[in-house]
C-alpha cells in the first residue's frame, strides 16, 4: 500500500506570488515546494530561453577538444564518432556526425554491439572499429569515461581520442586529447546533461569558435535544427529535466513537432501518435522504438534512421524498429514475470533494501527495462542480470533518488568484472560464481544508506485542492510547467471527501472509470490498471493528475487517478503550509 506524503510548501509565499504572477494557487504550491519561489525564478522556469545556455567553453577540456577537431577538419583527417547503442548514444552520434559533415569534416560513425562488445568504449569494440575503417581521430559520445584500457590501446595504435561523455567519473581516463564531461566540474546547470546534451555543447563550441575565426562553413549552420535529436536523447536517458536540460528539451519539443528529419517523421507516424509530441511520447513511444534495435540486436538501423534523407528508407526502417519493439515487449513481459516470482519468494519489506535478481538466458538488451519496472514497484535499488551458458553475466542497475547506485557498486567492486554508469542507472559484468555474495553485499550496502521507513512505496502529493480548481485555467498553467520527467514530475493533486457518482466500471484492459463530485462540481476520472481495486463505500480521498480527454472530437478535462482510499482525517490531508 502506498504512503501518501504531501510536499512541504510555503502557503503564504504562494499567496504572495499569486498577486505577482497571476498563476493559479495550486501551481504556485508546486513551484514554491520545488524551490522556484521568486517572480524572477518563476519567469525563467516558465519561459526557458536558449540564450540562457551557458558558454560551452565552461566545460572542462572544451578548448582542447575544439582545437583538435578543427585541426582534423582542416587537415582532412578521418574522424570516427564512437557512440553507444541506446537512444542517447544514437542521437548523440547522429547529431555529431551531421554537424561535423556541415563543417566539412571527413567523418564516419561507429556503434558497439551490445552482446559481443558490451557497453560503451571497449577494446573489443575499438578493434572492430579500426579494422573496418581508418581513424585519425575518434570522438566518443555518451561513453569513454573510465575506459582507460581501451584508451591506452587506441594511443598505442597512434589514434587520438576526444572523449565527450556525461557518466560518473570513478577512475582515470587517459591518455586522451580531452575529456569533455560536466561531471568533472561543479555546475548544477550542466552536470545533469545527457550524452546528447554534451555533444550539443561540443557542436556549439565548434560553431562559436568558427564564427570567431571567420570560417565560412559555420555561417549556414543553425544548431536549433538539431534540438529535436537533443530532446529525444535527453528524455530517453532519464536524466533530470532541470538546469540546461529543461531549456534544451522545451525547445527540442517545439522542433520535433515541426521536425524536418524524415526519420523522426516516419517513426512518429508508425508509432501512431496523432497529438502534439511531449516528453511522455518521447519516453514511452519514440525512445523505446529507437532503443529496440540496440536491445534486440545491432543499433545501426536506428542510427541510419536519424542520418538518412531518404523518405522511403525512413519508412522501411521505422517499420523494422516498430516490429523489433513489439518483440522486445513480448520478451520483457516474460522476464518480468519470472523475476517477479523470484523476488516474491524472498522479499521482506523490513530487510530487503536492495533487490538483485538474475537467470541464465535473460536477454541482456531487455533487462534494463525490467530493472526500471521493479525499481518503480518496490522503491528500491535494483540489479537484473542475464547469464550466458558459460556463467558470464551482464547486469542493468536502476536506483532511487536517495541512493547513488555507483557508490553501492564501488563497495561491491571486488565481486564484479566491470561496472560503470551514473547515479540513477548503471551497468555491470559479473561471474555467476560471485552472484550470491553480490546479492548479499548489495543489500547490505543499500541498507546502510537507507532507513527502513524511507523504503516505503510513496505517492507524492503536491497540494490538496478543491475540485472546483480543476478548470481550464489550471490546465493551461500546467502546460507551462512542462516538460515533465525526472526532477520535474507532473503535479499530483489531492482532493478529500469526494463522492462517487453512479457505479464505477472497468474499461479497456483493466482500467477503472468513475465520476466524482463535490457540491455542484462533477468530473470524470480514469484510473489506469486499477480495475481490480475495490472502491470504498461513501466519500473517498483521491490523488490525481489533471489531463485533457478528446473523444470523438469532443474535448473535456478528466482526472488521471494515481490512488484512492476511504476518506479520513490525518496529517497528510492538511493544506500545504509552514
Amino acid at each position: 500500500m502506498k504512503v501518501w506524503k504531501t510536499a512541504d510548501s510555503d502557503r503564504d509565499r504562494a499567496l504572495f506570488l499569486a498577486k505577482e504572477t497571476n498563476l493559479p494557487i495550486p501551481v504556485l504550491y508546486v513551484l514554491v515546494s520545488r524551490g522556484i519561489d521568486s517572480p524572477d525564478s518563476i519567469e525563467k522556469f516558465l519561459n526557458p530561453r536558449l540564450s540562457d545556455l551557458s558558454d560551452p567553453f565552461r566545460l572542462p577540456d572544451m578548448r582542447k577538444a575544439v582545437d583538435r577537431i578543427r585541426q582534423a577538419i582542416k587537415a582532412r583527417q578521418q574522424i570516427v564518432v564512437h557512440g553507444d547503442f541506446d537512444a542517447d548514444g544514437v542521437t548523440s552520434t547522429a547529431l555529431m556526425v551531421k554537424v561535423l559533415k556541415e563543417l566539412g569534416a571527413e567523418v564516419a560513425a561507429f556503434l558497439p554491439d551490445r552482446i559481443r562488445e558490451g557497453y560503451g568504449l571497449t577494446r573489443k569494440g575499438l578493434e572492430r572499429c579500426l579494422s573496418s575503417r581508418r581513424a585519425d581521430l575518434i570522438i566518443t559520445v555518451d561513453c569513454g569515461t573510465n575506459a582507460e584500457a581501451a584508451l591506452k590501446w587506441a594511443a598505442e595504435k597512434g589514434v587520438d581520442v576526444v572523449v565527450t561523455d556525461h557518466h560518473e567519473v570513478s577512475g582515470t581516463t587517459s591518455p586522451v586529447v580531452a575529456v569533455v564531461n560536466p561531471k568533472l566540474i561543479s555546475d548544477a546547470r550542466t552536470e545533469v546533461l545527457a550524452g546528447v546534451g554534451v555533444a550539443f555543447k561540443v557542436c556549439h563550441a565548434l560553431i562559436k569558435d568558427g564564427i570567431a575565426n571567420g570560417d565560412k562553413e559555420v555561417s549556414g549552420i543553425d544548431l536549433r535544427n538539431y534540438l529535436d535529436y537533443v530532446a529525444v536523447g535527453t528524455v530517453a536517458d532519464v536524466v533530470p529535466l532541470t538546469g540546461e536540460n529543461r531549456i534544451l528539451v522545451r525547445h527540442g519539443l517545439s522542433r520535433i513537432n515541426e521536425t524536418s528529419s524524415p526519420g523522426l517523421k516516419a517513426l512518429i507516424e508508425v508509432s501512431g501518435v496523432k497529438t502534439s509530441i511531449d516528453s511522455y511520447h518521447l519516453s514511452f513511444i519514440i525512445a523505446p522504438r529507437l532503443n529496440a534495435a540496440g536491445r534486440m540486436g545491432a543499433a545501426e538501423p536506428a542510427l541510419e534512421l536519424l542520418l538518412t534523407d531518404d523518405v522511403n528508407r525512413s519508412t522501411e526502417i521505422s517499420e523494422i524498429l516498430d516490429a523489433l519493439n513489439t518483440e522486445r515487449r513480448r520478451q520483457e513481459e516474460s522476464i518480468s514475470d519470472e523475476a517477479a516470482g523470484e523476488i516474491q519468494s524472498y522479499f521482506d519489506v523490513k530487510k530487503t533494501a536492495g533487490i538483485v535478481t538474475g537467470r541464465e538466458g535473460w536477454h541482456v538488451g531487455i533487462i534494463g527495462i525490467v530493472a526500471s519496472g521493479i525499481c518503480g514497484k518496490y522503491n528500491r535499488p535494483v540489479v537484473v542480470v542475464g547469464f550466458d551458458k558459460n556463467g558470464d553475466g551482464r547486469g542493468s542497475c536502476r536506483s532511487i533518488e536517495s541512493i547513488d547506485i555507483v557508490d553501492v557498486l564501488n563497495e561491491c567492486s571486488d565481486l564484479l568484472v566491470s561496472y560503470g554508469g551514473h547515479r540513477m542507472a548503471a551497468g555491470l559484468s559479473i561471474k555467476q560464481s560471485n552472484f550470491e555474495e553480490f546479492k548479499r553485499r548489495f543489500n547490505e550496502s543499500c541498507r546502510a544508506r537507507q532507513q527502513d521507513t524511507d523504503l516505503e512505496v510513496r505517492q507524492r502529493v503536491d497540494a490538496w485542492i478543491d475540485l472546483r480548481e480543476c478548470d481550464d485555467r489550471l490546465f493551461e498553467a500546467l502546460q507551462r510547467l512542462k516538460p515533465f520527467g525526472l526532477g520535474n514530475p507532473g503535479p499530483v493533486w489531492g482532493t478529500r471527501a469526494v463522492n462517487v457518482v453512479g457505479t464505477p466500471r472497468k474499461v479497456g484492459n483493466g482500467h477503472l472509470k468513475m465520476t466524482v463530485a463535490v457540491g455542484g462540481t462533477q468530473i470524470d476520472t480514469i484510473a489506469f490498471n486499477m480495475g481490480e481495486m475495490e472502491v470504498p463505500e461513501g466519500p473517498i480521498d483521491i490523488l490525481y493528475g489533471l489531463q485533457e480527454n478528446v473523444y470523438m472530437g469532443r474535448r473535456s478535462l478528466q482526472l488521471n487517478i494515481k490512488d484512492f482510499r476511504a476518506a479520513r482525517v490525518d496529517q497528510d490531508r492538511v493544506p500545504n503550509r509552514r
